[in-house]
């Protein structure tokens, strides 16, 4: 039997409030800080590098579309490809609701529609962010033994960097991944679901999480070369970035999609790469993957329509349910 779908409470208390509005407060003034010193005169635009940080965050999406296909069928399920996209791109923009479960109850809520239990869906739901979570710290470890980042911090760096990759790794494993998966379901009032996936099926899902932290990472480097030099050898840098900020803005439940977190995060960093224009690369970020977000959830519209308008004959095989 389906369970019924996860209520939505916000978790914006008057404190948590209080603080979104100071850090953005923060972040906003930084920005208009840096904005002011840049001499715009010397900024010079690369459409080319533009329009190839934007063709990455599109991929982005893709990876996380083959994702959520290749965890439903890890778990016995087998979606159309047009259903896909709109199980993946059309919730996604639930994660600008604060709370971080909006997106979860849109995958949810369409599961019903594809012939997928609601506790499936939900569980590849909170599996797929939480790959995104482990890689994204795995990704973003390199970050943590760069000494200039921490000013020389201390010898302990390059120890933590390691702990950090030892310790995603290990919790990817699916036997205890699926364990964390089932503790976080009765977290949420949830039945756990106790099937493991086997090691293979798990393959997939987690390469593709690590894809799109890698296609994250090389659209940052080519915005910020849209404006600035930057040293193609800081591109793994840049992708550790990248996942550092996305993954840190995702944790910080007080920010919708990361709104603010993320920012500060790069401005921070790219600061001292390339100075003032860093803001201009911050900026840019977020409006570009808002639109790229934006459209994916209009594909995922269309294809939900034209799911509806299909036959069931069309279905792939596999359990319904």
């Amino acid at each position: 039997m389906n369970q019924p779908v996860p209520r939505w409470r916000s978790p914006l208390s008057p404190r948590r409030t209080a603080a979104l509005l100071a850090f953005s407060a923060f972040v906003v003034a930084a920005i208009i800080r840096q904005l002011g010193a840049i001499q715009w005169e010397a900024i010079q635009w690369h459409p080319g590098w533009i329009a190839g940080a934007i063709a990455c965050l599109f991929g982005v999406g893709v990876c996380q579309a083959a994702s959520m296909g290749l965890l439903l069928r890890a778990y016995g399920h087998r979606l159309r490809w047009r259903e896909i996209p709109a199980m993946t791109w059309l919730p996604a923009i639930g994660k600008y609701i604060p709370g971080k479960v909006a997106a979860v109850i849109g995958v949810v809520w369409l599961a019903g529609r594809f012939g997928v239990p609601r506790r499936t869906a939900l569980l590849c739901a909170v599996l797929m962010d939480g790959l995104a979570v482990i890689t994204g710290l795995i990704v973003a470890a390199p970050l943590l033994a760069w000494n200039p980042i921490l000013h020389g911090h201390g010898p302990w760096t390059l120890p933590l960097a390691a702990a950090v990759v030892i310790a995603g790794a290990t919790a990817l494993h699916p036997r205890l991944f699926g364990l964390i998966a089932d503790w976080m379901l009765i977290r949420l009032r949830r039945e756990p679901i106790g099937a493991r996936p086997s090691t293979a099926a798990m393959i997939g899902p987690i390469a593709a999480a690590i894809a799109q932290w890698l296609l994250a990472g090389l659209a940052l480097w080519m915005m910020t070369r849209s404006i600035a030099m930057i040293d193609p050898r800081r591109l793994g840098l840049t992708i550790s970035l990248a996942a550092a900020a996305a993954t840190i803005g995702y944790l910080a439940l007080f920010a919708p999609g990361g709104l603010g977190v993320r920012e500060g995060v790069l401005l921070v960093i790219l600061s001292g790469w390339i100075g003032p224009p860093a803001a201009i690369v911050a900026v840019a970020m977020r409006l570009t993957q808002t639109i790229v977000e934006a459209t994916l959830a209009t594909i995922g519209l269309l294809a939900l329509r034209a799911s509806r308008q299909s036959p069931p004959a069309d279905r792939l095989g596999g359990d319904g349910g």
